[in-house]
């Protein structure tokens, strides 16, 4: 926008020298309304996607929110780990592939279950205790001191159960918990194969998307070299205004590209944390560590 204004002054004060034309000045008045239009129609989806999020996080869209800036936001330089480590962690704490593996733990559990069934049980039954009985007798007139009794009390079982026939029943329980433990294990391996492939994906993006972010920068840098120099010689008079409205373009351009290429990999190296599982890790230390100074 702050480009686009510059080139509508500078043509505008060449036109008032006489060294520019009206065509001049109405195409770098054309570029700088084009640059204030795109710049509302930033603003307008900026505002919409407030309201998205206040929405998802569950607030009113009245509520003002700060957002941190952008370009402040610190970029990864290089992956540290090697894509083997993100998807041994990702197999060994992602949340959903653990509840996974409890389901199938508990449906191994009811295969144990069914087959114990089949044997036969033994039971043993005991129990100890003791009577106690007090009592005086009266003979002619004459008290008897009293007397007391106490007998322990004890008896033991075995019991042997076993059941012969049951129409099927058994046998029929332990099919349906067979087959509820295959599905289970499909599932898990189903969902572990996405997982793998997940972070395979996350990762590569995100090495791509760093390796791009110092060919962004260069992209910038000469572009704004060729955009200063073609400004500066058409206020000398040594360019057109062709020449540094198209130099102009590829300036925005070339930021453009270098802003796209840090949210892409800001976006990448927060869903290859999301699908190796160190995203849920990492919110369940600052949430035990909130906990721990809890007075």
């Amino acid at each position: 926008m702050n480009s686009a204004l510059k080139v509508q002054e500078a043509a505008e004060e060449r036109f008032t020298n006489g060294l520019a034309t009206a065509p001049d000045v109405s195409q770098a008045r054309q570029q700088a309304a084009s640059a204030a239009f795109d710049l509302e129609e930033v603003q307008a989806k900026e505002r919409d996607a407030q309201v998205v999020l206040a929405e998802s996080i569950g607030i009113t869209p009245t509520v003002t929110l700060h957002v941190v800036d952008f370009s402040q936001l610190p970029v990864p330089t290089n992956l540290e780990d090697t894509v083997e480590q993100f998807i041994d962690r990702s197999l060994e704490q992602r949340p959903d592939l653990l509840a996974q593996v409890a389901v199938l733990r508990e449906k191994e559990a009811e295969i144990r279950r069914a087959r114990t069934a089949y044997y036969p049980t033994l039971a043993f039954d005991g129990d100890v205790g003791g009577s106690f009985d007090r009592a005086q007798m009266k003979f002619l007139g004459n008290e008897l001191p009293w007397t007391s009794t106490q007998q322990p009390v004890w008896g033991v079982g075995l019991s042997l159960t076993w059941s012969l026939f049951d129409g099927g029943a058994r046998k029929h329980k332990l099919e349906i918990a067979k087959a509820e433990r295959d599905a289970a294990q499909r599932s898990l391996e189903d969902s572990r194969d996405k997982a793998v492939s997940q972070v395979w994906q996350y990762y590569t993006d995100t090495k791509l998307a760093i390796r791009r972010l110092d060919v962004a920068a260069a992209l910038v840098d000469t572009s704004e070299k060729s955009y200063q120099q073609t400004f500066e010689a058409y206020q000398n008079g040594l360019s057109s205004l062709v020449d540094v409205l198209a130099a102009r373009r590829e300036l925005s351009q070339a930021r453009y590209t270098q802003l796209d290429t840090r949210a892409t990999v800001l976006e990448s190296t927060a869903a290859l944390a999301f699908a190796s599982g160190d995203l849920g890790q990492q919110l369940l230390k600052r949430k035990s560590g909130n906990m721990s100074h809890e007075p």
